[in-house]
């Protein structure tokens, strides 16, 4: 069966764009403790088990953060900086890297220290000791595909496009 997306967002089959998120999010973190697993094996680390609940989090935010704000964000971004505007591309570019990417990835740590049931200074600690270089590790990956995904996929492929490139990136990095 061919799968054909509207310009809604839903699939011909029914199934949304954002339920697509969340079997993302649940394979890449399940994918992850598999591979940190084999490679604990090899080096003759003791192996922990799967954590469900871990995956129960990237799958939830992925489901309800994820991919309904993404999807937004690339709809306004049709109606701010239309096609027409000869800057759009410079614009739309700017937009997702320096205010788009870095208030994700905020409300990404966020949310997850939430669904961890840490507290305050966890997420303080958490953003004082990783924020930063997680945003710069963004801006260098994801800046030139981002660039070809908010300038020439079409809106209602966006976010496939981000979790496709998400799930190769994912895994090189784990697999490294």
């Amino acid at each position: 069966m061919k799968l054909i997306c509207k310009s809604d967002g839903f699939l011909q089959t029914g199934q949304s764009l954002f339920g697509a998120e969340i079997h993302q999010r649940q394979s890449l973190q399940l994918v992850h403790q598999i591979l940190e697993a084999r490679k604990k094996i090899k080096s003759g680390a003791p192996v922990g088990e799967i954590d469900p609940a871990a995956t129960a989090r990237y799958a939830t935010f992925g489901f309800f953060i994820t991919g309904p704000v993404s999807h937004i964000f690339y709809q306004l971004m049709e109606v701010w900086m239309p096609k027409t505007d000869p800057l759009c591309i410079v614009k739309r570019l700017l937009l997702d890297r320096l205010i788009f990417a870095p208030g994700f990835l905020l409300m990404f740590y966020f949310v997850m220290n939430i669904l961890e049931a840490k507290g305050w200074r966890d997420f303080e600690s958490k953003m004082r000791g990783s924020y930063w270089t997680a945003l710069k590790m963004n801006w260098k990956v994801w800046t030139p595909f981002q660039f070809v995904n908010i300038n020439f996929v079409p809106v209602e492929f966006r976010v496939l496009f981000a979790n496709m490139v998400a799930l190769f990136w994912y895994l090189a990095s784990v697999r490294n």
